[in-house]
């Protein structure tokens, strides 16, 4: 019988108690009594429920008496608990189950168990801590912390778990303390099972008993005879060893696993849905083993639906795993069974993977998508960790799997995004590692963070986005090249900037800094290089541009803004003053804003005078500047007092300018001709008295002009006698052009005026006004209209509109609405002027509030109404001002409506039959009797009225404002039918080329509000389209009538009266500066209808017309601020002919050399762009473009491109700007044709080709490095401003050149390979005085400059793919390289030009350059993230198989010799995809690489792994040679036996080929105790070298879908997924 006692049963035996009654046999978890004794726990809860045999062993230790005093000291703990047990009553055992710890005391002898006397079994101080504690656990033990959890309370009556009927007995479980073998079973655990041997009752059994036999035999001899002989020699110990190893060896080899592979899936069977279910319940129940299950696997649960039964059953996520593997496996190897094989069964595997991956993303969105039921929760975290661990098993596509994941992030609502968020996150690592994928899940990131940028007040975007901020910040930190992004760089940028402004402690504002700067780099576009490279000079002139229509002007704006921009006050105040005076702008109003600006200058502190006497004594006759603008910026200054005339004074003299004796003033230079330009009214007697005086000592007659001032104020006089009443009658002069008059004469008119317009401004008491708003006296202006408009005219013509805007301002006192109407208009007509001088808003509201205070007096007329109301637009009004115009107006048409009405007839043809209208008082008869007309009636009325005013013009009679109000009340009856009539009219009047009649219809209905130039404009259009087909000559006539009918006038319109004239005035320029390209189309339209007739007096008109002032003046400012209408005008298109040319040229050369300095006329085409190009500025640049443009058009180009004698004129003149460093001819050359741009910047390219080829050597200058770094980055900005013709083409041919330069630098930077180089001039310590490493990182950044630029022709042509790959391996080439270390700048740039050109990447280049990559011997970070090189995730694995051949090793590797013999089934040693991987070996293998980079790539032959396994080989082959005498011997005895095992990369392998198993064989044991030679040097390497080539480790891709736990229903030796026979397993 077994002495081994069944568990439970030692705590019995020990008690001498018998065995217990039978108790069912309940499962329990183990818990941990060990430490009850050192607990301490003096009492425990008594269920009285329970019978005596059932109580748990804690009852006993109340029987103690120590422990019993021990409870009275602990609080009671409830009602139970005070219940004292019997005394007398015996202990109990424990339960069965349960057995006692060694170190427990012994429950039944009460307190003498602890070594305590009996009368202190009632003490309680001694009885803690005496107990002997715990031995430690045994190793192997697979309880480590039990002993220290708390004790788990067992309730009475049970768990309250209702267990199955039906269900097996699983089996006995190990004891928590047990011992574990390596396999998982329990050491020394032998449950009873009921059919051992001793159960089973026999005769010979009971009679004899059961008894282990001894399997010894006897032995009868001893082996010392036949040893001896051996162990007595010399080398008998050795001998004795050698017997000893071999024995052990033997030993190891009998042990060993060499049964073939036993392994297969568990099989699927078809079952009934409710075993189905049944096996699937049994699965999600963790108590039931997988062994059992894997017999019978349902069939049909497979794809999505094995996902979903997963979910529902809520299966453990290990066991969900193993079934996908199980059904998974039976899946694939389907395909065999089917005959698949080679690439059609590689392929049908991935096809079924990546099915299987679909219906995993499949599952997950769906699972997202039932965001609304209750337990989403829990099943959204079942599918996401199911998911994880399909991914981490590799059991899914990833490539596809993360490309899904990142389009779903990509396109989520903002409701789903928090849940694809948490998804990145979990496979971030993996997201981040490749740019592929690491770009796009930064443009999904800022994306959505852009998206919900727009509404941040809503809390829960609020949320989202700062989650989201917070992995935009960790992809910063981490993987902040995911973040080159240059295509929508511009758009998430801010994005960036606003997260790292949120983290100021962080390195994040250094980082988006930093990303910003290379992605600019990366973005190529020339508009970037542009906005860098304008000078301050030129900013200051757009700013001072753009002011001229601003009417809400700050002065402190632009004074801040332009010191800002120059913070030298001389070049400051001097470009404003080049500014004012230029002769490529327009406008008075220019002189004033200089002066404004330069006053406060003056505040401010700056020396503004000694910058004004420089910029004068810089002036000459051939500069494109108005002299007199300057002269009357210094007057303004004078009269403000911010200019000293006496410093001036001493300046001249101290130059000693009064030196000069020219004849006349007019051949003075510009700064002493200032002496006469000065305002003399605000000089003290001194300073005048000095004045006089160096005047008279250069011969300047003072005396003549004091008497031409006494002319011009006669003059005035008699213009205007009534403003003069209380002078002496003056002297009848003849008419005086008073605009030509010296500036300090002009000066002192003005005041002489404004001083008699102050005189006619009287007080008078308020009780005659209803407009004064209290009693008292008031201001009142007594001027009459006639005075008013004859003093505006004066003024005006003087050009002093200071003067002009007190006069203002003082007739805005006057009661009558036609000087206030008057006052209007001419605020409105110089509203710029008015704007720069600072008078237009206060002069502006002091006008509506006469107006708001005079109307409650009596209604104001109509023109007022109108004029303020444009006015009003124009100054950009509150609404309450333009309301309230809108009300008056209408009122007033609506009682010139009632005016119209006769009480007496309302039937227009009764008095049409009793009035012939041949007098004004019987039109205005008709006009005011009736209340309606028909057209009929209305065309007689209109005919009637034009007749008159037909015969009146041929009369030159000049009449009332009669004809503006028949006009007025004509429209009021009918507007559709009066504006029909009155494009009849107009167009009759073009028809019969009746000009001067036109001149004077135009101001009378504009006057009317019938009428305004943009209709007029189009009525002509319409006629000269209609007529230019079949009249040209007439055409031509009517477009320029029409033009000169719309070109603004200095002159006032001698028919129509002074304010219609005005307003005629005001219109025409309101329609050039509103309606510049209806303008302008125009203007193309008389050069094209008057070009094409042979007419003389026709190209007399058209020249005078183009070279007048009035229309050069519009295209001057129309090529400021319109400058592409205009130069869409002057483009030939349809104007192609040559005279059409010409005429365009004379125009466009008045402009850009009104005084003919240049002579550009007389030129030919190749001197006039030289001169252009050498002549531009910021203010002459718009027309330079002009005049560009329209010389290129001119040209005809010749069938050579050598012969093109213009463009190479072009050529030769940007390079001359560009060695000047002038930086305004890109503007200059931007609107070119295509062609020459293309030509420009292939000229560019070539010069920084050739300088990389050919340092030092520049055309004529000096071999200097800096001059070659100066010169690329000079041409490199030219390429940026042409740039414009590669995007759109492609330069394919350009990129053959790009690689060969960087094949050239990479041999450069390799010693072994440059030919112009040697070792020691690429040393990184001793750069090389001829070409150092730093010259060949600015010919790289040229390089990869070009090649960003150049970047689509990368993917036009045949062999693009080929070409980005040698492009890219050479970048990776570059990057990595030792002497480009200490450069960092030149190796990101490397680093970010290969990661933006990745991005374009076709699928296979990728995989070719990854596998390159992996061959390389050094791994480089950078590198892999561009080609996504990672390594495969079972490279540290590895078979070894020796073998005479590499045939044969590459056979031998796919089964092992002892199990191809089997007939059993295939060891899983590789899959279909590592056949593949065999036959597609390493690029270092074959010799074959990226073809065009073999140099390269062979460079370096060898691998890490193949290094490695090198050293290993040699080292093990050393160690063994030296170790044993038999060491050759046991290596050749060796090589016949081939043999494969398994091995990680990272250990040390047994590169000699020998399993320590068969190291000892029987031939080795024949000649033990012999002596052996020694191996020499040549056999030892020959050895060395057959080892080298026979010993290769393969790759080994393990199948992930068949390494299952649990697989055969039966265990066997070798029954694992993967074969034990490849590591050598022995047996235990």
């Amino acid at each position: 019988m077994t002495s081994r006692p069944a568990p439970g049963i030692q705590s019995l035996q020990r008690t001498g108690s018998g065995p217990p009654p039978p108790r069912p046999q309940v499962r329990r978890h183990p818990s941990a009594h060990a430490g009850a004794a050192n607990n301490g726990r003096a009492q425990d809860v008594i269920d009285l429920t329970l019978d005596g045999e059932a109580r748990f062993a804690d009852d006993a230790l109340l029987k103690t008496p120590g422990l019993a005093s021990q409870a009275a000291a602990k609080p009671p703990l409830g009602a139970l608990e005070t219940i004292q047990p019997v005394q007398d009553a015996p202990s109990r055992p424990p339960p069965r189950g349960k057995p006692q710890l060694a170190f427990s005391p012994r429950l039944s002898d009460g307190g003498e168990a602890w070594g305590f006397p009996p009368q202190a079994r009632h003490g309680t101080a001694a009885l803690s801590g005496v107990a002997n504690m715990p031995m430690p656990p045994r190793p192997g033990s697979s309880v480590l912390d039990d002993l220290s959890l708390p004790h788990r309370r067992i309730l009475p009556g049970g768990s309250g778990v209702k267990h199955d009927r039906n269900a097996k007995f699983a089996g006995f479980d190990a004891p928590a303390a047990s011992v574990l073998f390596p396999n998982g079973r329990t050491a020394d655990f032998y449950p009873w099972t009921s059919n051992s041997t001793e159960n089973i009752l026999t005769d010979a059994l009971v009679k004899g008993g059961v008894n282990n036999r001894s399997g010894m035999m006897s032995e009868t001899t001893t082996a010392r005879p036949s040893l001896w002989s051996s162990l007595k020699n010399k080398s008998g110990l050795q001998t004795l060893s050698t017997l000893l190893v071999a024995a052990l060896e033997k030993r190891q080899q009998c042990g060993r696993v060499t049964a073939p592979s036993t392994f297969k899936p568990p099989p699927r069977v078809t079952l009934t849905d409710s075993k189905r279910e049944t096996w699937l319940r049994d699965l999600a129940n963790p108590a039931i083993a997988l062994r059992r299950l894997s017999r019978t696997i349902p069939h049909g649960i497979r794809g999505k639906l094995l996902l979903e039964q997963c979910l529902s059953k809520n299966i453990p996520i290990a066991r969900a795993v193993w079934l996908a593997k199980c059904i998974g496996s039976n899946e694939l190897r389907a395909f065999k069974r089917k005959g698949a094989s080679g690439t059609v069964g590689m392929g049908a595997e991935l096809k079924w993977n990546r099915e299987w991956t679909i219906c995993v993303e499949q599952f997950v969105e769906n699972t997202i998508s039932s965001c609304a039921q209750p337990d989403w929760k829990a099943r959204m975290d079942y599918a996401t960790r199911l998911a994880s661990h399909l991914y981490c098993d590799r059991l899914l596509d990833q490539d596809h799997y993360l490309d899904w994941l990142l389009s779903s992030l990509d396109g989520s609502t903002q409701e789903r995004l928090p849940v694809w968020l948490l998804m990145a996150q979990i496979y971030w690592q993996d997201l981040i590692a490749f740019r592929r994928r690491g770009r796009r899940l930064a443009e999904a990131l800022l994306g959505h963070a852009h998206i919900l940028r727009a509404d941040p007040n809503n809390d829960t975007i609020r949320t989202i986005s700062g989650h989201l901020e917070k992995l935009i910040a960790t992809l910063l930190m981490n993987k902040p090249c995911c973040m080159l992004l240059p295509k929508i760089w511009g758009t998430r940028k801010e994005v960036i900037n606003d997260i790292a402004l949120r983290y100021p402690d962080s390195s994040l504002d250094r980082i988006s800094r930093d990303l910003d700067s290379r992605n600019k780099r990366l973005s190529g576009t020339p508009h970037d290089s542009h906005a860098h490279s304008t000078s301050p000079i030129t900013d200051i002139v757009k700013l001072l541009d753009s002011s001229e229509r601003d009417v809400d002007l700050s002065i402190d704006h632009i004074s801040a803004a332009c010191l800002e921009k120059i913070l030298d006050p001389q070049q400051l105040v001097a470009t404003v003053l080049r500014w004012a005076s230029s002769v490529y702008r327009e406008g008075a109003h220019r002189m004033y804003l200089a002066t404004r600006l330069i006053r406060k200058w003056n505040a401010l502190g700056i020396d503004t005078d000694a910058t004004v006497h420089s910029f004068l004594f810089s002036l000459n006759a051939n500069q494109p500047f108005e002299t007199r603008n300057v002269f009357r910026i210094v007057a303004e200054l004078v009269r403000s007092k911010h200019f000293s005339v006496g410093r001036y004074l001493q300046w001249l003299i101290a130059t000693g300018s009064t030196n000069r004796h020219e004849a006349s003033p007019d051949d003075w230079p510009s700064h002493l001709r200032l002496i006469t330009e000065l305002p003399l009214e605000t000089l003290s007697d001194h300073v005048l008295n000095l004045r006089n005086t160096l005047l008279q000592g250069i011969g300047f007659a003072v005396e003549n002009e004091e008497h031409d001032l006494n002319t011009a104020e006669d003059y005035v006089a008699q213009q205007i006698p009534s403003l003069f009443e209380s002078w002496p009658a003056p002297v009848s002069q003849e008419d005086l052009d008073v605009s030509g008059l010296n500036l300090s004469i002009r000066l002192s008119l003005c005041c002489l005026l404004r001083q008699q317009v102050a005189s006619r401004v009287g007080s008078t008491t308020s009780a005659s006004l209803k407009t004064a708003p209290h009693d008292g006296s008031v201001s009142v202006s007594t001027l009459t209209p006639s005075e008013f408009y004859s003093i505006r005219e004066i003024v005006e013509m003087l050009g002093d509109y200071s003067i002009l805007a007190d006069i203002l301002g003082m007739a805005l006192s006057s009661c009558d609405y036609s000087i206030l109407a008057a006052v209007s208009d001419t605020l409105h007509y110089h509203y710029q002027i008015f704007v720069a001088i600072g008078a237009f808003k206060p002069l502006f509201q002091r006008l509506a509030s006469r107006y708001a205070s005079i109307r409650s007096e009596r209604p104001p007329e109509r023109e007022l109404f109108v004029s303020l109301a444009d006015l009003a637009r124009t100054a950009k009004a509150d609404s309450q001002l333009m309301q309230l115009l809108r009300y008056d107006l209408a009122r007033c048409e609506q009682k010139n409506s009632l005016a119209a009405c006769s009480p007496a007839s309302d039937n227009m043809m009764d008095i049409l039959q009793t009035t012939k209208m041949d007098t004004d008082e019987e039109i205005n008869h008709i006009l005011s009797s009736g209340t309606s007309m028909d057209e009929q009636i209305m065309a007689r009325v209109f005919k009637k009225i034009t007749a008159q005013l037909d015969e009146n013009v041929k009369k030159d009679v000049t009449r009332s404002n009669v004809f503006v109000v028949w006009f007025y009340r004509l429209r009021s009856f009918d507007e559709k039918p009066f504006e029909r009539l009155m494009n009849e009219h107009l167009m009759n009047l073009l028809m019969n080329h009746q000009g001067k009649v036109l001149f004077a219809t135009l101001p009378t209905l504009i006057g009317a509000g019938c009428l305004t130039l943009a209709s007029f404009a189009e009525v002509s259009k319409t006629y000269i389209s209609s007529v230019s087909d079949t009249g040209g000559n007439s055409a031509a006539k009517t477009s320029l009538v029409a033009l000169n009918a719309v070109l603004p006038n200095g002159e006032l319109n001698w028919f129509c009266q002074i304010p219609d004239a005005y307003r005629y005035r005001l219109e025409q320029q309101r329609f050039c500066a509103e309606h510049a390209t209806e303008f302008l189309e125009q203007l193309r339209r008389v050069v094209e209808l008057c070009s094409a007739q042979g007419s003389a007096d026709l190209k007399v008109h058209l020249t005078s017309l183009l070279s007048s002032e009035r229309l050069l003046g519009v295209l001057r400012q129309m090529a400021v601020h319109e400058f592409q209408a205009i130069a869409k005008a002057f483009k030939l298109g349809p104007m192609s002919g040559p005279a059409n040319a010409v005429s365009a040229m004379k125009t466009l050369n008045a402009i850009l050399d009104p005084e003919d300095t240049l002579g550009l006329a007389q030129k030919s085409l190749e001197d006039q762009v030289s001169t252009i190009v050498e002549i531009a500025d910021d203010f002459s640049l718009p027309f330079c473009q002009l005049q560009l443009w329209q010389i290129f058009d001119m040209n005809t180009p010749s069938a050579e491109p050598s012969d093109d004698t213009v463009s190479a004129a072009l050529l030769d003149a940007i390079k001359v700007a560009i060695d000047n460093d002038r930086s305004n001819w890109p503007d200059l050359i931007g609107g070119l044709d295509g062609s020459l741009i293309r030509e420009i910047r292939e000229h560019a390219e070539r010069a920084i080709l050739a300088t990389i080829e050919n340092p030092g050597k520049i055309g004529n200058s000096p071999p200097s490095n800096d001059v070659d770094d100066t010169y690329i980055r000079r041409y490199l900005t030219v390429v940026d401003f042409t740039a414009t013709s590669i995007v759109t083409e492609g330069q394919p041919n350009m990129i053959i050149i790009l690689v060969e330069k960087l094949k050239s630098i990479v041999e450069l930077l390799n010693p072994a390979t440059g030919k112009s180089l040697d070792a020691d001039s690429m040393s990184m310590d001793t750069p090389s005085p001829v070409l150092s490493t730093a010259d060949i990182c600015s010919w790289i950044h040229a390089v990869l400059h070009l090649a960003v630029l150049h970047k689509n022709s990368f993917q036009s042509g045949k062999s693009s793919n080929q070409t980005q790959a040698t492009f890219l391996w050479l970048l990776r080439t570059l990057f990595g390289h030792p002497h480009l270390q200490h450069h960092p700048s030149t190796t990101e740039y490397l680093f970010d030009v290969g990661v933006y050109f990745s991005d374009d990447l076709a699928d296979d280049v990728r995989a070719v350059l990854a596998k390159a990559d992996l061959a390389k011997p050094s791994q480089d970070p950078r590198s892999s993230f561009v080609f996504g090189s990672s390594p495969p995730p079972d490279c540290w694995l590895g078979l070894i198989t020796p073998s005479a051949g590499s045939a044969t090793a590459t056979t031998s590797t796919s089964q092992p010799p002892q199990q191809s013999q089997s007939p059993g089934p295939v060891p899983m040693h590789r899959s279909l995809s590592q056949q593949g991987l065999q036959k597609t070996a390493s690029p270092l293998q074959q010799n074959k690489g990226v073809p065009s980079l073999q140099r390269f790539a062979t460079q370096h032959p060898q691998s890490p792994q193949q290094f490695q396994i090198q050293q290993f080989q040699q080292l093990a082959q050393q160690r063994s040679a030296s170790a044993s005498p038999m060491g050759n011997q046991s290596q050749n005895s060796l090589q016949n036996q081939p043999q494969t095992m398994f091995m990680g990369y990272g250990t040390t392998p047994n590169l000699t080929g020998t399993v320590p198993g068969n190291f000892w064989n029987q031939a080795n044991l024949q000649q033990a105790g012999r002596s052996t030679p020694q191996p020499t040097a040549q056999t030892s390497s020959q050895q060395q070298q057959q080892d080298k080539t026979d010993v290769r480790p393969m790759p080994f891709l393990l199948r992930r879908w068949e390494i299952l736990p649990e697989s055969a229903n039966v265990a066997g030796w070798n029954d694992t997924a993967l074969s034990l026979g490849l590591f050598e397993a022995r047996k235990v």
